[in-house]
């Protein structure tokens, strides 16, 4: 009788809005990324500033000569970022792909069972 509406499946990143804050930013500040986050920070709402934020550093890192020099994070930012990690995963869509789930598990997974290891030796 009724039909079932399909649920549309969002990728915040893909937003025409949020597109043309990062090209803003790249433009008025290039090859000066914390220039860049920190005009979204006093000039945009919470949600673009972490969204900015999460693709600069992901950004910056990408660029690095090695990925696989060590870098000292303190165990307490490590804790804050899985923090605000595990909220967005609270608050992930429902029903996405099965395929967006193997993704951020084959991007995150090292990442979070090397955490758990360092937690449970040290």
């Amino acid at each position: 009788m009724f039909k079932k509406k399909e649920k549309q499946i969002v990728n915040q990143y893909a937003e025409e809005e949020y597109r043309n804050l990062l090209h803003h930013v790249q433009v008025k500040f290039p090859d000066e990324p914390l220039e860049q986050v920190e005009y979204v920070r006093q000039n945009n709402d919470s949600r673009y500033y972490v969204m900015m934020l999460v693709e600069i550093a992901q950004r910056e890192l990408a660029k690095r000569p090695t990925l696989s020099e060590e870098m000292n994070i303190s165990p307490m930012l490590l804790e804050y970022m899985l923090r605000g990690f595990m909220d967005a995963v609270a608050h992930m869509q429902d029903e996405l792909p099965e395929g967006v789930y193997d993704y951020i598990k084959n991007k995150s997974d090292t990442f979070l069972l090397k955490c758990i290891e360092h937690a449970i030796t040290k």
